[in-house]
Parts: C-alpha cells; sequence; structure tokens
C-alpha cells in the first residue's frame, strides 16, 4: 500500500466523522418543532410544484361553438 491510499482513507473516514458530528450538533441545538415544521413546509411546497406540473400536462378544454359545454380536445 502507498502513503497516498492511506491519507484518502484517514481523510474519507475524518470528512463521515465530521458529518455525523456536525448533524448531530445541529439537532441538540434546533429544537425539533422547527425542523419538523421546516420538513413539513418543504413537502406542501414540493407537493404544489408537483400538483403545477401534473395540471401543465393535461390538455385544455376548448370551448363550444355555443359557448355552453366544453368539448375536451384530443
Amino acid at each position: 500500500m502507498t502513503i497516498g491510499l492511506n491519507i484518502e482513507r484517514a481523510l474519507l473516514a475524518f470528512c463521515g466523522v465530521l458529518l455525523l458530528g456536525s448533524t448531530g450538533a445541529f439537532l441538540l441545538y434546533v429544537s425539533a418543532v422547527s425542523i419538523l415544521t421546516m420538513i413539513v413546509s418543504l413537502l406542501g411546497l414540493m407537493l404544489m410544484f408537483l400538483l403545477g406540473v401534473q395540471t401543465a400536462r393535461q390538455p385544455a378544454p376548448v370551448p363550444s361553438k355555443s359557448g355552453l359545454h366544453l368539448i375536451p380536445s384530443r
């Protein structure tokens, strides 16, 4: 084994520990209510965006000549 490979492994392990530690510190200092509020808000935004995409994909109905009914376009 070369020294470079050992340094890469040590750096990768250090990055994992750093990510785990910073996530743990974040969860200790920020209350669960605010985290859940942000998660629910982001989920609502994503669902509204998906609803808009689904609505945009549906063809718009074409009005009939009399204007009383809508004939779906094909």
